[in-house]
């Protein structure tokens, strides 16, 4: 309720929770409203963020606070990335608004997004028809291993680069 006061259009875009940690994790909202779209993405994931820049071999994060929106959480892994950079572009004008116009665009934001979404979405079904994109990976069960003595996590892999350890 506090959100819907203080920012209503990042509420009417993202709901009234994702707006409220957003606010609360960058301090303020003229703070969230000097953000660019990018950093607003990966609020909440620096962790990850900077392991990506420590080490270029891990991944960056796609998504941070706002993975918690359902469009984001619920679409398929490989157009999660667009849709969280979407919604960010979105939440960065929102944002803007609130802090220092106040002008009520909250709902032509969130027409606009849900557009974007329903684009994303199209592109990806025309894309797994034509057999670009191959079908989701299912996370490994580890259960089906041949678990000798290792519990529930599979067999330790051997490495044969160094000698091994002594004890």
């Amino acid at each position: 309720s506090v959100a819907n006061e203080l920012c209503p259009n990042m509420a009417i875009v993202a709901g009234s929770e994702i707006a409220a940690l957003l606010v609360a994790h960058v301090g303020s909202l003229r703070r969230l409203a000097v953000l660019p779209a990018s950093t607003i993405q990966v609020l909440g994931a620096e962790k990850a963020l900077f392991k990506h820049l420590k080490n270029r071999n891990v991944p960056p994060p796609k998504h941070g606070i706002i993975f918690q929106h359902s469009k984001i959480s619920s679409s398929p892994k490989s157009v999660r990335g667009k849709i969280a950079r979407a919604l960010a572009n979105k939440l960065c004008l929102a944002a803007k608004a609130d802090a220092f116009t106040k002008n009520p665009i909250g709902k032509d934001i969130k027409a606009d997004f849900e557009s974007r979404v329903e684009q994303i979405m199209k592109e990806y079904e025309v894309a797994k028809a034509k057999g670009k994109i191959g079908p989701e990976k299912p996370d490994i069960d580890y259960r089906n291993f041949d678990n000798e003595g290792f519990g529930d996590r599979p067999p330790r892999r051997e490495r044969f680069d160094r000698p091994p350890r002594r004890e």
